[in-house]
C-alpha cells in the first residue's frame, strides 16, 4: 500500500540509484511538512517526490504497477519523471526520453580557475545562455539556490574574468547524487573546460549519475568517463491515461 511518509528516515531503505538521489534530496531538503512537497513510499518497493506536481518515481521489479497508476490518476500530476522501462510498463506515454549515465571514470583533479561558489545572478545568465530553461530568476532562487543552500547540491564552475563554465551536483541524496545543468560560455566552447569540470564534479565519494539532456550528449559523457545505465522518460499529465 502506498502511504504518505512522515519522517525523511522513511525512505531510509531506498537504493542506490538516479530517482532515488533526486528524492531522498529533495526530502532533504524541504522536509515533511509542506503540502507542496510530498513523499510517499509502498512496502520497500516504489517510491515517490511530489513536488509543486511534478513527480518523480523510483519502483523495482516487484513493484505493483496497478497501484502504481492508481495512485498517479489521484495525484493529478504534472510531470512524472521515472526509468524508462517504468514508463512503458505503466503504459504511459513517454514524452521525452534519452540516456542516463553514471561516472566510472577515475578520479580527475581540480581545474584551473576553479570555483565552488558564484555570483547567483551570474550562474543564472550562464545557464540561460546554455539553452535552460529556468523561469524567472526569483524561481531558480527558490528551487537551486535553495539546494545550495541545504547542502544537497552542490556547485562548481570555472572562473576566468567571469563564470566560463558551470556544472552541479544537483542532488545529493543519501547513497549516491545525480549531476547536472552542465554548460559553457558559448565564447569558451571547444576548449575542453566542461571536460576537465565535469570528472572532477563527479568524484564525491559517492556513485554520481546524470540524466542527459538529449542524445547527442552521450558522446561526451561517455568520453568523461561516464558509462550509459538506463534511460530516463517523462509523461506530462494529459488526464486518464489508458
Amino acid at each position: 500500500m502506498i502511504k504518505l511518509i512522515e519522517e525523511a528516515a522513511e525512505l531510509g531503505f531506498l537504493p542506490d540509484d538516479a530517482y532515488c538521489s533526486v528524492i531522498t534530496a529533495v526530502c532533504k531538503t524541504y522536509g515533511t511538512g509542506y503540502d507542496f512537497a510530498r513523499f510517499y513510499r509502498g512496502d520497500n518497493n516504489t517510491a515517490f517526490s511530489v513536488l509543486d506536481g511534478n513527480v518523480v518515481l523510483w519502483a523495482n521489479e516487484n513493484a505493483d504497477l496497478d497501484e502504481i497508476k492508481a495512485f498517479l490518476g489521484f495525484s493529478g500530476y504534472s510531470s512524472l519523471k521515472c526509468d524508462e522501462k517504468i514508463m512503458k510498463a505503466l503504459g504511459m506515454e513517454v514524452d521525452d526520453s534519452a540516456p542516463c549515465v553514471e561516472y566510472t571514470g577515475d578520479a580527475a583533479p581540480k581545474p584551473c580557475n576553479f570555483v565552488s561558489s558564484c555570483d547567483a545572478r551570474e550562474i543564472y545568465s550562464l545557464l540561460v545562455s546554455g539553452g535552460f530553461e529556468l523561469g524567472n530568476f526569483e524561481s531558480f532562487c527558490e528551487d537551486v539556490i535553495l539546494r545550495l543552500n541545504k547542502g544537497t547540491a552542490d556547485f562548481g564552475g570555472i572562473y576566468d574574468g567571469g563564470l566560463r563554465a558551470c556544472a552541479f551536483r544537483l542532488f545529493n541524496g543519501s547513497r549516491g547524487s545525480l549531476l547536472g545543468a552542465v554548460t559553457t560560455d558559448p565564447d569558451f566552447r571547444g576548449r575542453g573546460l566542461a571536460s576537465e569540470l565535469v570528472p572532477y564534479m563527479a568524484n564525491n565519494g559517492k556513485p554520481c549519475r546524470l540524466f542527459c539532456r538529449n542524445e547527442g550528449l552521450i558522446d561526451f559523457y561517455t568520453s568523461c568517463g561516464f558509462t550509459p545505465c538506463g534511460r530516463w522518460a517523462i509523461n506530462y499529465h494529459r488526464g486518464n491515461q489508458q
